[in-house]
């Protein structure tokens, strides 16, 4: 009905009243009705995510032809196949979604950045004011980031980012959308970035940085659930 296919891409985002909502990705398992899904369980920083029954979740599936959104609930934890696996059923109807979003994916990168002028600049070269800004990424997609720093900037201004993905540097202009103050901690400000300055080629580094990320913590993780098992 809903074309979601095994394999398919999702992101499963996880919201709590005052807080950062979290957002984690993962694939389909198996979807054999209407109502639910089998995803396998989020995995962040190596780990996976501890889901409880009647968790509510909001889904975005990545689908060959575009994106279908739900609501949902956990209905259990389950392990087959030496996989740790989730049951999700929906609590709403699957509605399209038109504007692209990407999931994030969880991880600790240097961000490098400055505060440029309201009109988005088109310069793809490196920023140069100095000292530039600097923070710690804590979370990143194709279509923005989340970061921390001690850098006071406020809500709705445009930034020029270096990032450093892997091996190879990369210039992102985002927007601050949320900007989140926490006085007593090691960095006083957690910040949302939307990206409005990117090329699709810049993106699909991003898009393609994630899933490999992914990928290597997936593998890592049946590995050693298969050593755990022979011994």
């Amino acid at each position: 009905m809903y074309n979601i296919k095994v394999g398919d891409r999702l992101e499963m985002r996880f919201k709590k009243e005052g807080e950062v909502p979290k957002i984690y990705l993962s694939q389909v398992y198996d979807f054999s009705d209407k109502n639910s899904v089998v995803v396998h369980t989020p995995i962040s920083y190596g780990k996976y995510v501890a889901l409880t029954p009647k968790q509510p979740c909001s889904l975005l599936f990545f689908l060959g032809e575009g994106m279908m959104s739900f609501e949902a609930v956990v209905v259990k934890t389950f392990m087959e196949e030496s996989f740790s696996l989730e049951k999700l059923q929906f609590t709403s109807e699957g509605e399209k979604m038109q504007r692209r979003e990407f999931f994030r994916f969880e991880c600790t990168l240097p961000i490098r950045f400055s505060v440029i002028s309201p009109e988005v600049d088109t310069d793809r070269n490196p920023p140069t004011q100095q000292p530039l800004r600097e923070g710690i990424i804590k979370d990143i997609g194709g279509g923005g980031l989340r970061f921390v720093s001690n850098a006071d900037v406020e809500s709705g201004e445009n930034i020029k980012c270096l990032l450093l993905l892997e091996r190879e540097y990369i210039v992102v202009i985002g927007k601050i959308l949320h900007k989140y103050s926490f006085p007593r901690s090691p960095y006083k400000y957690q910040y949302r970035v939307i990206f409005v300055g990117i090329l699709p080629e810049e993106k699909e580094k991003i898009v393609q940085y994630v899933f490999n990320q992914q990928r290597s913590l997936l593998s890592k993780q049946r590995h050693g659930m298969s050593a755990k098992s022979d011994s």
